[in-house]
């Protein structure tokens, strides 16, 4: 027997429960199968995403640049002091740099070192050439600085002191002596060890007898730190 016919108010009852429903249900399967969708869309966007959008380029460190050292900024001090007056300079045609070279004529290393001034010049490096007579006023290194400082032609004085010749006696004005004064206070307060001695801008020094090639490399190091800390 059909229960429908034993129960008809139950019948009724399901069959408008159904048709109640079935829209329903009829939504919620279309709300599934968005669902289904966007996540499928969502899988397929991660499997090209590698191809389609370029990853983030890791950014580089930038180099730390060293602060200058209490010595450095000692010999930067006192060089400061110095002027164009107090120096004999070795100029190239298109200078990249320049040094300070604490020297003393009478000193056999000083005399070697000048032999390489023309290939400093040579790599576009200026050299200053600051007079630091060994002794006192009254040492023949003095004397021979006073009259390379005093002579007409401070150069030509220069080459022929480096290469040993006796100097002429020459005649000294109170700025001479003065500017005289002024390079060996320099090479006392920032502490010369020893004849020659090369100054470079950001306070750096190298003492004794060298190759060009080193004060070439400590002259590039000498650029690179002073722009780097913005003093350049």
């Amino acid at each position: 027997m059909n229960p429908t016919h034993r129960f008809p108010g139950l019948a009724g009852a399901c069959l408008a429960a159904a048709l109640t429903l079935s829209p329903a249900l009829a939504q919620a399967d279309n709300v599934q199968n968005a669902v289904n969708a966007i996540n499928m869309a969502k899988q397929l966007g991660g499997l090209f995403a590698g191809k389609s959008q370029p990853q983030p380029q890791a950014q580089q460190p930038q180099p730390q640049v060293s602060p200058l050292t209490i010595e450095q900024e000692h010999t930067r001090h006192y060089v400061s002091f110095l002027t164009p007056q107090d120096w004999i300079a070795y100029t190239p045609a298109n200078p990249r740099g320049h040094i300070y070279l604490l020297s003393d004529a009478t000193c056999p290393f000083s005399r070697e070192m000048h032999k390489q001034v023309p290939s400093l010049v040579a790599q576009g490096i200026e050299v200053r050439y600051v007079s630091y007579p060994r002794g006192d006023k009254s040492g023949a290194g003095w004397k021979v600085h006073r009259n390379i400082w005093c002579a007409k032609d401070r150069k030509g004085a220069l080459e022929r002191a480096m290469a040993g010749k006796t100097l002429p006696a020459a005649n000294c004005s109170a700025e001479h002596l003065e500017s005289m004064e002024k390079q060996k206070v320099v090479g006392l307060k920032s502490k010369v060890p020893a004849t020659p001695t090369t100054y470079f801008e950001n306070g750096g020094r190298v003492r004794g007898l060298v190759d060009t090639q080193k004060i070439v490399s400590n002259l590039q190091l000498s650029d690179a730190q002073l722009q780097g800390l913005g003093l350049r």
